[in-house]
């Protein structure tokens, strides 16, 4: 999710459990740093897993 947000998108969790509840509040405590953020945009995310549309970094 913290992935997302830093990316620009839309964030929307899931779930009635109250300790996941928690975990997405704290979703603005913390960020993933650059070199991070730049090995995960070299992983293979073939076609997509969250988005039906593929990788959404793609779209235009």
């Amino acid at each position: 999710m913290r992935w997302g947000v830093q990316n620009g998108f839309a964030v929307l969790p899931k779930s009635m459990n109250p300790e996941r509840m928690r975990q997405s509040l704290d979703l603005f405590g913390f960020s993933i740093d650059d070199e991070d953020m730049a090995l995960i945009k070299t992983m293979d995310r073939s076609g997509g897993i969250a988005w039906s549309m593929g990788d959404p970094t793609l779209i235009d």
